[in-house]
């Protein structure tokens, strides 16, 4: 799945989400261009991506270019009731792409909760992080569940004890692998 906005709460729950389910997540820079991002959606195959509202306009150019052929679904991160264009989402739909919102997926999959998923294991892609692609085509690191717990690991060994009463300010875009 990928994942592109800038940061907020919907692109992190909707990545722990996807780790839950053993998925891989693909996280797009805000700033892509609209290159770097077809490069991207033509290596991955991607078919789902969750976005804020602005992005929905060039995802469907991409479509209907032909340069995002495995596109299939949009969920966008805005409900129906903030502004968002009715014509954008039936150009979408008539590109061939799902429209839905963070909200509709949210209810969608509360009949499921409690429903067993396969679990990761350390060897499962977490998240596809490219670069930016300021040098040419972005590039890609292939960051694993085994990755993701060393660093966590690592950061405990260094006498850290965060809690869920801490603060974190985040600074980099949460595409960013440090991020």
């Amino acid at each position: 799945m990928g994942l592109y906005a800038k940061n907020r709460e919907e692109w992190c729950l909707s990545h722990l989400a996807s780790l839950s389910l053993s998925g891989t997540t693909v996280a797009f820079y805000d700033t892509l261009g609209p290159q770097a991002v077809e490069f991207v959606l033509t290596q991955t195959k991607l078919q789902t991506i969750s976005c804020a509202k602005n992005y929905l306009p060039s995802l469907t150019l991409l479509k209907t270019q032909g340069k995002a052929q495995h596109l299939k679904n949009l969920v966008i991160f805005e409900d129906y009731g903030e502004p968002i264009d009715a014509q954008q989402i039936k150009d979408a739909q008539e590109a061939g792409i799902n429209v839905y919102t963070y909200s509709d997926v949210i209810a969608a999959g509360a009949k499921y909760v409690g429903n067993r998923h396969p679990e990761p294991t350390p060897e499962t892609i977490m998240l596809l992080c490219y670069t930016s692609g300021t040098t040419g085509n972005p590039k890609a690191a292939k960051l694993l569940h085994k990755n993701f717990v060393a660093t966590c690991c690592g950061v405990q060994y260094t006498g850290a004890n965060f809690t869920e009463n801490d603060t974190y300010i985040s600074y980099l875009p949460m595409a960013h692998s440090f991020e």
